[in-house]
Parts: C-alpha cells; structure tokens; sequence
C-alpha cells in the first residue's frame, strides 16, 4: 500500500499513511482552499495519474518539482519519484530519494498492478483506480453521473468499466467481436455477389436441382446396366436403338453437367470440405463411372473389379479431389474426431446474415 509522499516544497515535507482510513483535516475554523483538493491529485499522482501536472496554478505557484512516494508489499518498501515536467517517466529510488533507474509510467501502473493484484480481462490499472478517485479538479464529481471519468466520456464506456471492474465483461466482449465479424462477413459476402463471383440461388431452385440431379444420375446408371448386360449392340452404328441411348446418353450427361454448375456455386461458399484418405470422390457411383469411362476395355474383357479399384485410386480418389480443389482436408478416419473439433472451433465465431429486401413486399 502507499505509505508515504515526499516533496522538498511541500510545508509538510513527509506525509505518512497508516493501516486504515486516513483523512485529511482542515483548520479548526473550516478554512477553505488549504490544500485539501491538492494533496488527492497527489494521491492519484502517486498512482500513475497526470491531473496534478495539468493544474496551472501549481506550475504558477510552485514550480517545477518533483514528488516521491513510497509504498510496501509483502513488508518491503519500494521508493519512486516523479516530476510535473516528465509525466511519462518515473525513477525508481533508494530510500532516500535518489534516482536509480527510470520506467514509463505505462510499466510503473503494471508493476503496481501486479502488486495489487488486479488482473482482470481487459482492465488497466487507471481505469480501475483513476476514475474512482473523485477530487475536485479531475472533472469527475458529477453526482449524477457517479460512473463517468469526467463529464464528457459516453455512457456506454462508463458502464463498460463497471462491467471490467467486476470481471463481467469478458462475455460482452466476445458478443461484441462476433458482431464485428458478422458485419465484415456479410460486407463481403454482399460484395462478392454484386461482383458476381458468388451466384445468387434461392434454396427452392437448389433443392430442386438437387432432386433433377438425381433423376439424371438414375437415367445414366440404367443406360450403363444396359450396358453392361449386352443389350445393346454398339457396332450396329445404324441400329435406331443404338441411337436413341447414345442421344439419351448425352442429354442426360448434359442436363447433369448444367445442374452440376448452378449447384456448385452454392457448394463454393461450403465452409470446410473433409474426406477419409480411402474415400471415392465421385459424381457417379463407381460402377456407372467405370461403365462410361473405362467401356472399351471391358469390352475387350478386362477385370471390372481391377477397373473399380483403378477408378478409385486416379480419378475417384479424394487426393485427386483435393488436388483439384474439391475438397480442403484429406485425413485418415481415426482423426475424424479431432479435425472436426478444430474446424468447428475454428468457425465457432461464424454467423449467417439474411440479406434485407431492398423493396417492401406486401
């Protein structure tokens, strides 16, 4: 605690404080502007405070001095001094006052911090002592705004420092840097679409895709068993019926592809996309794929099952996918739970914003 101050000009050149309440008296007769005001901006001088040096008339009346203090923790006494024309600096001293070695008075209010014991989130050493000095001069005596540093300061940062001082604030906190978040994600999101690198799609239009893109996938894997079984006879170029499944065949590839496109622009905007080391990253289940691609060579009797497992290590693997962009993660399965923890962790600040209509709909 601070156990004394110590200034060559004072009258008093010693001022002693003991265990308990202190108070300082006036004269017997209530004489007033006796140094009552005066020796409280010392007080918060001592602990870090730089009104006393923004008084005029002390300059004036006074001049340039400097002012020690002493304080004691844990029974050892520590000494400092302190000038009104280096308010930035403070001596750290023997027990005599002499200058041993300088600090900023930013490190002097963590070291009395440190040794008062405030280590609250986001609280400094002034905000939890200063503002609560109240002494005529600081400008913060307001009775009807007992919280505030001084008059001007706004509400809200008053409050604020309540909340520090009862470490109350760490959840506000947190609320305030997601919303901060929000809004820069939604700017950016608002951005890349009027750039149109995002696509705009309603969640009708994706669903129904969704469902056409499975109506085609099923044309294309009864076409393949046709296939597969001989029932078509792929040599007679004339044949109408050989025809009418190549035609069948590509419209239904194309209708897939166009599906395809519009919903990879809603998958673009996926946050994270994981996969096993042994997962098939594939539009087509693998035996529809291999019957597209690899039809030749079944034809010429190649093993089907040597052609899946072909398909599943090259086009379908999913190091052919992430290579390609398709997928962010490739891990084996018995670190499924410890990736998605991380990347749940690392989007756990992430908020979807709906976009306000520009135009009122009634």
């Amino acid at each position: 605690m601070l156990r004394e101050i110590y200034c060559e000009e004072f009258h008093q050149k010693y001022i002693t404080f003991h265990d308990g309440l202190n108070v300082v008296l006036g004269s017997p007769k209530a004489d007033n502007s006796i140094g009552k005001s005066t020796l409280m901006l010392i007080v918060d001088f001592a602990f870090g405070g730089n009104t006393y040096v923004e008084a005029s008339d002390i300059l004036q009346n006074v001049g340039e001095h400097s002012v020690g203090f002493k304080f004691c923790f844990d029974g050892k006494d520590y000494h400092f001094l302190r000038s009104i024309t280096e308010r930035n600096t403070v001596w750290k001293c023997d027990e005599r006052y002499t200058k041993i070695e300088s600090m900023s008075t930013g490190d002097y209010c963590e070291w009395l911090a440190k040794k008062y014991g405030i280590n609250l989130y986001k609280l400094t050493f002034r905000d939890a002592v200063g503002r609560y000095i109240r002494v005529y001069g600081k400008n913060n005596h307001d009775e009807k705004h007992p919280l505030n540093a001084d008059s001007s300061e706004a509400g809200s940062k008053a409050s604020i420092a309540i909340l520090k001082l009862f470490d109350r604030y760490r959840v506000v906190d947190d609320l305030e840097i997601r919303y901060r978040n929000s809004v820069e994600n939604l700017r950016t999101y608002t951005q890349a679409q009027a750039h149109k690198f995002i696509a705009k799609i309603t969640k009708t239009q994706f669903e129904k895709n969704a469902r056409e893109i499975v109506k085609r996938e099923n044309e294309i894997r009864a076409i393949s068993a046709q296939l597969d079984q001989g029932l078509l006879d792929l040599d007679a170029a004339a044949s109408e019926r050989a025809i009418e499944i190549k035609l069948q065949l590509s419209h239904a590839r194309r209708m897939r592809n166009r599906l395809c496109s519009q919903i990879d622009s809603l998958d673009a905007n996926a946050d994270i996309t994981l996969a096993w080391q042994n997962a098939v990253a594939s539009p087509l289940d693998v035996e529809a794929a291999v019957a597209f691609l690899y039809n030749d060579r079944l034809a010429d009797g190649e093993d089907r099952a040597k052609l899946e497992a072909e398909y599943k290590e090259t086009v379908g693997s999913a190091f052919t996918a992430a290579a390609c962009g398709a997928v962010d993660d490739v891990f084996p399965a018995e670190e499924t739970r410890t990736k998605i923890a991380s990347y749940l962790d690392m989007l756990m600040s992430k908020r979807e914003t709906t976009i306000p209509r520009k135009h009122s709909v009634k």
